[in-house]
């Protein structure tokens, strides 16, 4: 019996307390986004957190998105600089999430939080989806626009 169902949406406050039960590794959830838009990747452990904590967060080709290596973050593929953020108060409680600004349609993927010495791993996929389905129906649904565009 599986914990998430990928065919049922969760809120992320919902996916936050389903984290906090779980440890190790699990089923990836299922997380959508917008072009353009931020999505929230969370990544939350319960074990005991030491300054020294290792935390990697991988996409699925193993590009580095975030490196956190004695609470400072590191970043290592120019794909996601200036893009990605995390929330560095939120480590002594064992809270690695991260934020990914300005999606693109490319950054759907699967995203590892690796936390090493916990043996912990947490996989969450990211689905994108564009805009283009809001101006088809911002144009064409309305004949005034239409004749302006």
């Amino acid at each position: 019996m599986s914990l998430f169902k990928c065919s049922h949406s969760i809120s992320v406050s919902e996916l936050l307390l389903l984290l906090s039960l779980v440890s190790g590794s699990c089923q990836a959830s299922v997380l959508n986004g917008v072009v353009g838009e931020e999505v929230f990747l969370p990544c939350v452990t319960t074990e005991p957190v030491v300054k020294t904590t290792k935390v990697f967060w991988r996409d699925g080709n193993d590009t580095a998105v975030l490196n956190i290596e004695d609470s400072k973050d590191t970043f290592s593929s120019p794909k996601y600089s200036g893009r990605v953020s995390s929330f560095p108060e939120e480590y002594p409680k064992g809270n690695f999430s991260i934020v990914i600004r300005n999606l693109r349609l490319e950054d759907a993927d699967t995203y590892d939080c690796d936390i090493p010495d916990q043996d912990f791993t947490l996989k969450v996929k990211l689905e994108v989806t564009g805009q283009l389905l809001y101006s088809y129906s911002k144009c064409c649904l309305n004949p005034e626009l239409s004749a302006n565009t």
